[in-house]
């Protein structure tokens, strides 16, 4: 009877001593779960990003009315006989 107590006490210490020893093993691979998990949306947004990107550059290779759209929106062009108004609101820095 005596040596089952030890063999007990023995195989609990050595659970006790395995869980302990997996704690942070476990805590790390979680971690790395998340951050994959993350780094997939990441991922995905970029993709996502990268494939209007890529559309756009389809367009103003091909479209000019696209090219014309560009020309107008960030430069601000407009055709000789046509007026641009601004309603932009600018944020003045003095009073």
């Amino acid at each position: 009877m005596n040596k089952q107590i030890v063999y007990l006490l023995v195989i609990g210490g050595l659970a006790l001593w395995s869980g302990y020893q997996l704690i942070p093993a476990w805590t790390e691979y979680q971690d790395t779960r998340r951050e994959l998990a993350a780094l997939d949306e990441r991922l995905l947004a970029a993709q996502s990003r990268n494939e209007q990107l890529r559309h756009e550059i389809h367009r103003l290779r091909t479209d000019d009315r696209a090219i014309e759209r560009v020309a107008r929106e960030k430069f601000g062009w407009a055709l000789p006989n046509e007026t641009i108004y601004d309603f932009t609101v600018r944020s003045s820095d003095g009073p």
